[in-house]
């Protein structure tokens, strides 16, 4: 392990250990992204938040006390920040209930809430991303499409391409030249 390797480590531990000292005093997200910024204080307040919600997955702890080399180990750094809120919302019954509430408004899928399956799914390590690989959207872009996206076609293909599988397509595909005079008469192309 390099020195920048170790520092880095040694950062996320203190950061996390601050944070839970600030939140065991009564501080809420607001009090820690002053203390951090806004985006490593949303972080770390989300890393806390789910760790109180499902605490047999022992998440702070494994980022603090478990070494880099066991496989329970949770790296901080290497945890996606950008799909902590909707992992958040999933996790509480109550910012669950609103969202769902306004999708039903708008004839939208429902979301189902977070398991703890689920959550330690997202917390194992991944495939190293190599820099040159091809350009796509981002992860975050294409969940936030699949679950806000109000037109159903568009919603499957992002699906479709989420979850590798044409099969979700198919339905359109039995008759395309009647689809395609539909969209081109709605759409001005």
């Amino acid at each position: 392990m390099s020195n920048s390797t170790t520092k880095t480590q040694l950062e996320a531990k203190a950061q996390l250990l601050e944070a839970e000292l600030m939140l065991s005093q009564g501080k809420i997200q607001s009090d820690i992204r002053e203390k951090f910024g806004d985006t490593l204080g949303q972080k770390l307040f989300m890393v806390h938040a789910l760790n109180r919600r499902f605490p047999n997955l022992n998440i702070v702890n494994r980022m603090i006390n478990v070494k880099p080399d066991d496989q329970a180990f949770i790296s901080f750094k290497h945890v996606k920040g950008s799909y902590l809120p909707n992992l958040v919302v999933r996790s509480d019954p109550k910012q669950l209930n609103e969202l769902n509430t306004k999708r039903k408004f708008c004839n939208q899928e429902q979301i189902q809430p977070l398991t703890e399956s689920q959550l330690e799914e997202f917390f194992k390590p991944g495939e190293v991303v190599r820099e040159n690989r091809a350009k796509m959207m981002r992860r975050e872009s294409i969940d936030a499409f699949i679950e806000t996206c109000p037109v159903e076609i568009i919603r499957d293909a992002f699906k479709a391409i989420d979850q590798d599988n044409l099969d979700l397509l198919r339905k359109y595909m039995q008759t395309p030249t009647l689809l395609n005079k539909v969209i081109s008469a709605v759409v001005d192309v």
